[in-house]
């Protein structure tokens, strides 16, 4: 077994079973264990045509800390596979991918106002922001958001191409769960890379 590096927060382990390496991904905390149990789910009930997500295999809890065993893909990720390739390589690749995004967008509307209020105060631990304010915008405005599925965290680092196929890791639970979250993080992403 041996640890390896990632940006959650959570403990990754590369674990050989015979001539298979899984990886364990287990919380960081027990406060965070219903998180990654969410992060779980959305992983392994991930279906799609053209992208597919690492296979899960086991969970649990060990030491008080939620787990889960999933498939090692060996590829790289898509920020380093840029460096290397094509234009067209890469275009085909990322229109995969918007294309993805888009095809998650239902007709449904969601009103958020509350949860976005939440948000704030949660990340308002120092009282930096002025709660009414945000309170005042978030009532009159009543912005709806399109509902849809959303991976949460559609980052290049998250993305890893493996004999030309596309896998999405490190799914993120999301307080909102919309597709303009994932097209927000790829423009992002594609602005600073």
């Amino acid at each position: 077994m041996s640890n390896l590096v990632g940006h959650s927060g959570c403990n990754l382990d590369l674990i050989s079973y015979g001539d298979k390496l899984v990886i364990r991904k287990s919380s960081k905390s027990i406060d965070y264990n219903k998180r990654l149990e969410l992060q779980y789910h959305k992983q392994k009930l991930f279906k799609n045509d053209q992208i597919k997500a690492p296979k899960v295999f086991d969970s649990g809890i060990e030491k008080g800390l939620f787990y889960f065993d999933m498939e090692y893909i060996n590829g790289i990720r898509f920020n380093d596979y840029i460096k290397s390739q094509n234009f067209d390589k890469v275009f085909r690749i990322f229109s995969t991918l918007t294309n993805f995004v888009i095809s998650n967008f239902t007709d449904e509307h969601i009103s958020k106002s509350r949860e976005i209020l939440l948000k704030i105060e949660s990340i308002n631990s120092a009282n930096l922001i002025d709660i009414n304010v945000f309170n005042k915008i978030v009532t009159y405005s009543s912005i709806p958001i399109r509902s849809g599925y959303c991976h949460g965290d559609l980052t290049f680092e998250n993305i890893i191409i493996s004999n030309d196929e596309i896998y999405l890791i490190d799914f993120l639970d999301s307080f909102i769960d919309s597709p303009i979250i994932d097209i927000s993080k790829l423009l992002q992403e594609f602005e600073l890379n």
